[in-house]
């Protein structure tokens, strides 16, 4: 065997037989190249974390009655009117370093046994309702309120809102919500 590619297959050799310049700095490129190329994925998701809006919910969920049916007991204040249907209101944040571009919202019904996995991205059903947001953006630190409207007084299911938006690298981004139940909206 030649003895050039004898060597280059037993790199071995040159570290142990005398060319121990040669093997120092191959071994030498091989971790600056390790190194070089994680500094780099560094560098990137540092980069992309700058892109990424990240939400948050603020405070408690609110409910607002949309339907009353006055009684005459409520006209005179001795008791509250019947709330026969009302919205439930999220104030969102916005955490993350990146703007939260084009806000979405839906809301839809759930199974029970339906739990939320944040290692994917939900697709809007078609049963889905849309929620009514005042903001179609968000910048770092600024909220708003999304508003889901619908509900019925004695609907006691499991209820999923999403909260949904894209970054600058148009990138998608959710907030998932599951709320086992609505009473505190009754009235």
């Amino acid at each position: 065997m030649h003895n050039l590619v004898y060597q280059i297959l037993h790199p071995w050799h040159w570290l142990t037989y005398g060319q121990n310049a040669a093997g120092l700095a191959l071994v030498g490129l091989f971790f600056y190249t390790l190194y070089t190329r994680r500094m780099m994925k560094l560098s990137e998701s540092a980069r992309r974390a700058n892109l990424i809006p990240v939400f948050s919910l603020r405070g408690l969920p609110e409910y607002e009655p949309t339907d009353v049916e006055q009684t005459p007991a409520s006209e005179l204040g001795l008791a509250p009117p019947i709330v026969k249907e009302f919205s439930v209101v999220l104030n969102i944040r916005n955490l993350g370093e990146g703007p939260a571009i084009l806000l979405q919202s839906w809301h839809q019904p759930v199974s029970e046994r339906f739990s939320v996995d944040n290692t994917f991205l939900l697709v809007k059903s078609k049963g889905a309702a849309d929620g009514e947001q005042a903001q179609r953006d968000l910048i770092k630190g600024e909220s708003t309120k999304v508003n889901f409207r619908g509900f019925r007084h004695g609907e006691n299911r499991p209820w999923l809102f999403v909260v949904q938006s894209t970054d600058m690298a148009n990138g998608k981004h959710q907030l998932k919500i599951l709320m086992t139940s609505l009473s505190r909206g009754r009235g």
